[in-house]
């Protein structure tokens, strides 16, 4: 579209993520460039500038990340002069040589470094926005959806200067769209929690926290910022609580056209047997009945103590051992799913579970069911995004006469324990997925580089006692003194140098994963690439149908405030968990779906596969 207006830039929305589920041929095995919601693909970035040729959309990170040149993640200088209209001529044209990752309503935009810049920023030009500068390139813009890069995680010690993720997701995208993508040498503010409605989470803290955390609706953004900020990481003051208004220089300004998925690529993505961009979902209701004062439910012997349930046609979510922040744990904003996971008192084990109301079906050995959605890929010991697959022994028996669960799933600490509790209150066949921790050892032995992320692959047999129905089934890749876990990739039978989930350590964008499932094994795919495959030995999944859960967990978030700067395991580079959400899980994910009875993709190779032995 021709841009004419001096005012412009328009609300493009927030769907994140939009992007990537799909068939079993397209959806795991294809490349990364043909949609995954974070492609690493990189080539020249989307700036007009020149391309770095040795790597993919990032200077010093395979993932699209550079240095925040010469500054730290605290806010910068502002105006002091008079603001005035942007002049049209200030916007250049479209760069028709920009790269961007195309997904089913959104996309992610590569850039090239700007020297300076602590973080880069889209928007759409339309009617309706204000952009105001001065006479030093200092910005205001009003009226508008401002999507940022934000920065790198580590779980690793903080770098002394932080590095600028070089690819902004955008989302919201239903037609061919014109972004003005900038280099800002400020981070966008972090504007808090963002909740359908205005909300507070009541801290059981030390005393320099302040109490209560906001959750903020899109109004109270935009009041406060003029414009709806997503992702915005620049930190407040006081970890939790939003960051004040900025008025960042703009280093660079340049446009890109950002298109989506053609509708025949996009039908392919989508899983047959049940698939949601929450593009049209209907809003979650609150389910009424609790037994506790506050409307929750009560949990059954062990489990804690409360669960809250939301419902709609497609989907039923629990919220278990949460903070009470109603009509907040989850809900649909512009085409995708917002979760919010503040555990009570900071101190348990809380969840937030998200079940499709349609049942998954094994066939035979040698037909899977394919698994999709996209979201975070950040994890720390005590918050991560978790998969599962539970379900009853015998047909019908998943879902009550009330469309509900007949017995709900909730997470206790341990879970993943051989002692650990199963997270089916009924005692189902279970099948966890999850990313975990690093360690602080190299890994092989002889590893240049510490891990600093993993993933488990659990499964919790059915019927069995209590506390004794655990079976870790990843593999020892370190002796048993350590947890089981996929710290690295296997090439063949050799554990290799290279991480499962390393590169993916950030809170945007959102990564693309598809798991293939039979009933005797496990294949993971990331961003159209295979990095694990697990065959479950004597364990089998006997399930006679599944509720496939895309689930969150927050587990004592007081304490993992500690535990990230602690001298002997320093992971202080996890800056948005520490900064910005520390008492808190925000979540979104999209494109969630299955199908049953499909086969693996062409590219799928046994050659690196792990066999569990007791």
């Amino acid at each position: 579209m021709v841009m004419t207006s001096l005012r412009a830039l328009v609300v493009v929305s927030l769907c994140a993520a939009c992007g990537s589920s799909g068939s079993a041929s397209d959806a795991a095995g294809g490349s990364s460039n043909s949609g995954g919601a974070a492609a690493t693909t990189g080539g020249k970035a989307a700036q007009g500038g020149k391309t770095n040729s040795n790597n993919k959309g990032g200077a010093s990170s395979t993932n699209g990340g550079s240095s925040a040149s010469g500054g730290s993640t605290t806010n910068g200088g502002s105006s002091t002069g008079p603001m005035m209209p942007l002049p049209p001529s200030q916007i250049p044209p479209v760069d028709t040589s920009a790269v961007v990752i195309p997904n089913i309503d959104s996309a992610v935009i590569n850039v090239d470094a700007v020297d300076g810049a602590k973080d880069y920023r889209a928007f759409v030009v339309s009617d309706g926005v204000e952009i105001l500068t001065d006479a030093d390139d200092h910005e205001t813009i009003n009226g508008a959806t401002i999507f940022c890069a934000g920065l790198r995680q580590r779980a690793a010690p903080k770098l002394p200067v932080p590095e600028v993720m070089r690819q902004i997701e955008v989302t919201d995208i239903h037609e061919s769209t014109e972004f003005v993508v900038e280099a800002i040498d400020q981070l966008c503010p972090f504007p808090g929690l963002f909740g359908k409605t205005d909300d507070g989470i009541t801290l059981i803290v030390p005393a320099e926290f302040v109490t209560p955390v906001p959750v903020v609706s899109e109004d109270s953004i935009i009041g406060k910022y003029g414009s709806m900020i997503v992702n915005g990481q620049g930190p407040s003051a006081q970890p939790g609580q939003p960051a004040a208004p900025i008025t960042p220089k703009v280093l660079k300004r340049w446009k890109v056209k950002v298109d989506p998925l053609d509708a025949a690529s996009a039908a392919k993505r989508k899983t047959k047997t049940f698939f949601s961009d929450f593009a049209n979902e209907k809003p979650l209701e609150w389910v009424p009945g609790g037994t506790n004062g506050d409307g929750t439910f009560h949990q059954p012997e062990n489990y804690g103590y409360s669960y809250a349930i939301y419902q709609n046609d497609n989907f039923l979510v629990y919220a278990t051992n949460t903070e009470p922040i109603k009509g907040n744990h989850a809900f649909f904003n512009r085409g995708q799913l917002h979760t919010i996971l503040p555990d009570i008192n900071q101190d348990v084990m809380g969840a937030v579970i998200t079940i499709p109301k349609t049942l998954a079906h094994f066939g035979d050995d040698q037909q899977y069911v394919h698994v999709t959605f996209e979201g975070s890929t950040n994890s720390t010991p005590r918050r991560y995004w978790w998969l599962s697959m539970c379900g009853p022994e015998q047909a019908g028996q998943t879902f009550g006469a009330d469309g509900l669960l007949s017995h709900h799933i909730s997470l206790n600490s341990g879970f993943f324990n051989s002692d650990g509790l199963n997270p089916s209150t009924a005692g189902w066949n279970c099948l966890i997925v999850f990313p975990h921790d690093g360690i602080m050892t190299p890994v092989p032995a002889n590893a240049k580089s510490n891990p600093q992320s993993s993933v488990i692959v659990l499964i919790h047999k059915a019927d069995a006692p209590a506390h004794q129905t655990a079976v870790n089934v990843s593999p020892q890749q370190l002796s048993d003194a350590y947890p089981a876990a996929w710290y690295r990739q296997m090439k063949g039978s050799s554990v290799s140098e290279t991480g499962v989930l390393d590169d993916l350590i950030q809170v945007a964008p959102r990564s693309h994963f598809d798991f293939y499932v039979s009933r005797q094994r496990l294949i993971m795919y990331v961003n159209g690439e295979q990095r694990l495959c697990n065959d479950f030995g004597p364990q089998r999944l006997t399930m006679a149908e599944a509720a496939v859960g895309f689930n969150d967990a927050l587990y004592h978030s007081d304490a993992e405030h500690d535990e990230l700067t602690a001298s002997f395991a320093d992971r202080s580079g996890q800056l948005y968990y520490l900064q910005d959400a520390p008492f808190a899980d925000p979540h979104t994910w999209d494109n969630v779906g299955f199908e049953e009875k499909v086969s693996l993709p062409s590219s799928f190779t046994d050659a690196n596969c792990y066999t569990y032995q007791p």
